[in-house]
This record gives structure tokens, sequence and C-alpha cells, in this order.
């Protein structure tokens, strides 16, 4: 049997969660046709709801000043969400279904609502307009809210297919920038990241500091242990990496496994201490990969211009280079700073 058959109104919510309106702001657009439906129908209440589970919230309203979620057994839309078809109540206090509901008590007394339904025919709201005096709206009335509430449609759809497309273009641009194996900065967005980091460095006359990461013995890991070992040894350590840095900071694959990390507003002392924890973190990081080492240790350079110094991106990479050198000449498994480099 079909699910969506078997259980319809899980199948009314899936089709409500994925137009993703629900409990969203106000918006112009939604408030104007609201308007537009009261005087259609001359009568000074008109409201745009979505029903979930359990509840009416409105969208949109004309005539009161703000309305709060109803409990959708105590609201008329909830007739209009079970039928899937329009209904009118010319007295909602001679209509055995609605004379004892809270709005009716409250005053109401003429109801007019026609579902909004998605491409697939699910009512996942309504369009509905009322008046504290009894009363029914014409056929052509009727006929016009219902338009209406195909222009509602039309309105959520465009949000919808909106919200995809940022949401795809958003992905393209991650897929783009993003080294796959480390979830890192690839090399273009990295070194386009640099240069943006030093041309703020240099107008705001602040500190700017880099590190240049090596995983120690890595063409070795990949020969005895194979190149997925080694992936999965280089994704490790880009989600340590991620783990360690400061939100303001940022990090990219440099080449191979050479790895970059950028951190702006921080002086020598306060990038060697990033380096120290990391280098600390990735010799205890365990990789858990059968018949691979538990442990792959890293070598680091660090450099960094004072606010005092003009900050370039080749100066930066060509001293945090030297150091990562003299680091792997100290043993490797350790941090070198640019000052310890020249010395």
């Amino acid at each position: 049997m079909n699910r969506q058959n078997a259980d319809p109104e899980a199948a009314r919510l899936a089709a409500l969660h994925r137009c993703g309106i629900f409990q969203t702001p106000a918006e112009q657009d939604f408030d104007f046709l609201t308007r537009l439906a009261a005087e259609i129908c001359q009568v000074p209440y008109a409201f745009v709801t979505f029903v979930d589970q359990d509840y009416v919230w409105a969208k949109a309203w004309h005539g009161v000043e703000k309305i709060a979620p109803a409990a959708r057994c105590d609201d008329y839309c909830d007739f209009v969400i079970r039928s899937g078809q329009p209904l009118v109540v010319h007295d909602l206090c001679s209509d055995p279904r609605t004379a004892s509901m809270p709005p009716t008590l409250d005053g109401f007394r003429r109801y007019a609502g026609v579902p909004l339904l998605t491409a697939d025919q699910q009512a996942i709201g309504t369009l509905c307009v009322l008046d504290k005096r009894a009363g029914s709206p014409n056929d052509h009335q009727l006929e016009l809210l219902q338009s209406l509430a195909r222009q509602v449609m039309a309105l959520v759809e465009l949000r919808q297919h909106k919200r995809e497309l940022e949401a795809n273009v958003h992905l393209l641009e991650r897929l783009a920038t993003t080294d796959e194996l480390t979830g890192l900065m690839n090399r273009r967005r990295l070194m386009e990241r640099l240069s943006e980091e030093c041309a703020r460095a240099r107008r705001f006359k602040e500190p700017m500091a880099l590190v240049l990461l090596d995983l120690d013995h890595f063409k070795q890991v990949n020969d005895q242990w194979g190149h997925a070992t080694g992936d999965i040894v280089l994704a490790n350590t880009g989600r340590l990496i991620r783990e360690t840095l400061r939100e303001t900071d940022s990090a990219g694959r440099y080449g191979g496994e050479e790895l970059c990390l950028l951190l702006p507003h921080t002086e020598l002392d306060g990038a060697a201490t990033v380096a120290d924890t990391l280098c600390g973190r990735l010799a205890t990081r365990s990789h858990r990969t059968a018949g691979a080492p538990e442990y792959v240790t890293a070598s680091l350079g660090v450099a960094a211009s004072s606010h005092l110094e003009q900050c370039h991106p080749a100066t930066l990479l060509a001293q945090a280079d030297a150091a990562l050198y003299r680091a792997k000449d100290n043993g490797r498994n350790c941090v070198v700073v640019a000052q310890e480099a020249l010395a």
C-alpha cells in the first residue's frame, strides 16, 4: 500500500515542512494578499494561516494587531485542512460544529476559508476571512478568494525555490573553495584569504600570524600503508585543526601534506602557543586505522608581522617556510618560530 495513502496527515505535514514557511517572519507580499482578501469579501478580518500537527499559525493577518497561534482543535481552519475543500459558515453561532469554539464565543459570526494547496494537493494552510456579522461571500468573491490562495502558494513556492537556489549556490561555493580530503580551504582560496587578511592587517595596523604545518614522514605512510590510509590521516588532521582554531582563524591545504593556518590579530607569541597546542594534539591523536601507524606527528613553522610592520603574504610564507625547515632539522615533531629560524 502507498504510504502516503496509509497516513495522509504524515504526508501533509511533510509537505508543510518542505515548504519551510511555518513560523517564518512577516512579509509584505503575504500581508498585501491578506488585505486584498478582506477588501474583496468586504469583511474586516482576513488571515493566511499554516497548520501543523497541533497548531494553527498565522503568517499574515488583516484587521488585528497581532494573533497568537491557536490550538488546531479550537480553530475553524482545521475543518478546511481535514476536508481539503473551501468552507463557508454563514452563522458560526448556529452551526453545531462551530457554536462552542473559542473564536465564536469571542464574537465572530462569519467564516469563509479556502485551502492552500501544494502541487501534490496537500492542504497545508488556509486563506480565510471573518466578520462579527453573519453572512457569506457570493460565488464571485469565493472564486476570487481561491485565486488569491493560489497566489499565496505561488509566493510560498517562490520563497522555497529561492531558498533552495541559495543553498545550492552556497554548496557550489563551498565545493569550489574546499579541499575534499581535509575539509579546509583549497590552495586557491587559501592564497586569496591570505591576501585579504594581510591587506586588512596593513589597513588597520594589526598583527597577523601564519603557521605552516608539515606531516612528518608522510610519504612513508603512503608508501607503506597505502594512499587510502594517507587520506584518513589528512582528513583527521584537518578535523583536528578545525577543532583547535578560533572562529576568526582559518586554514587551508597549501600542498600535499603541508597545511597552512592563518591567525589574524595574533602576535608571534600567541601564534607559537597555537602551534604548540596543535603539535601536541597531533602527536596524541590516534588515527585508529588497522595496520597503520596509530600516531602521525607534524613539524610546524611560525611567522608573524607586528602592527608596526608591513604585512605581505610572500614575506610571511617565506619566514614560516624557513622556520618549518628548521623544525625538520631539529628532529621533527616540534615548533620553530621565525625568529629562531633566522638566528
